[in-house]
């Protein structure tokens, strides 16, 4: 599931029963009208998918609301929260690149704030911080953007989202799809292999305990990454190489 893909589930007005008596529910979609009324659109919700007792905790789970000051290119506030008493409420800022409808997150590198749900939540101080810092997010962008992505700076970005799916990536299947993501600039190169993270279908070489490449027939054993459709795995592995790319920039 996309951070920035839009669902029909409908919020729900109340927290799950497992909650305790302490736990102070904070409508997600009270959310929504605060922040819109603080001069951000609601651009989508994106929802953790449910394994277990799904008719019962739809509209409960996990969630990622994207707000934004218009639906093409630019800086997103990201609000994750739920109500079955397991997260944390969670503000974070993103980016979307309109081109690949691809989202992305810079985690604590830049900025978040977690909210406890016991305390009184202040909406507008919350935007007026996360903006003020998503001018951090667009200076660097231009400095991506006027920097070339050599074969050093690409290996070290293929590492890490390597590291980070635990095998060892086939560097020549990343292949840029479209016109728009063949430039050789830093931005651009990030935002291929951010894709591809999320979304798969990029080749992977099959390793033996020992990190080494199985081979059969006396050819390496290759197998096919897979989409990351985890909420929690999307932010994780999304921060990870926004981090990365700031070690290059």
């Amino acid at each position: 599931m996309d951070i920035y893909q839009k669902s029909r589930i409908k919020h729900v007005e109340a927290a799950s029963e497992v909650c305790s008596d302490k736990y102070r529910f904070v409508s997600s979609q009270d959310i929504i009208n605060k922040i819109e009324k603080a001069g951000l659109v609601h651009l989508g919700t994106s929802w953790q998918n449910l394994r277990t007792n799904a008719e019962n905790r739809k509209g409960q789970q996990k969630h990622v609301m994207a707000f934004g000051k218009e639906s093409g290119d630019g800086v997103r506030l990201l609000v994750t929260n739920g109500h079955e008493g397991r997260n944390a409420l969670k503000f974070d800022i993103g980016y979307f690149r309109a081109v690949c409808a691809n989202g992305l997150v810079v985690g604590k590198s830049v900025w978040s704030h977690r909210h406890c749900h016991r305390k009184r939540l202040r909406i507008n101080n919350i935007v007026d911080e996360a903006m003020d810092n998503s001018l951090t997010i667009l200076t660097n962008i231009e400095r991506m953007q006027n920097q070339v992505c050599g074969p050093a700076s690409k290996s070290a970005l293929i590492a890490s989202l390597s590291a980070l799916r635990n095998h060892e990536i086939r560097t020549e299947s990343l292949v840029a799809q479209r016109r728009a993501d063949k430039p050789d600039d830093l931005w651009t190169q990030f935002n291929l292999i951010q894709e591809y993270a999320l979304r798969g279908g990029y080749e992977h070489y099959i390793l033996d305990e020992g990190g080494s490449r199985k081979t059969k027939n006396g050819e390496f054993k290759l197998r096919t990454g897979q989409p990351i459709n985890s909420l929690e795995k999307q932010f994780k592995t999304n921060a990870r190489l926004w981090e990365k790319a700031m070690e290059l920039v």
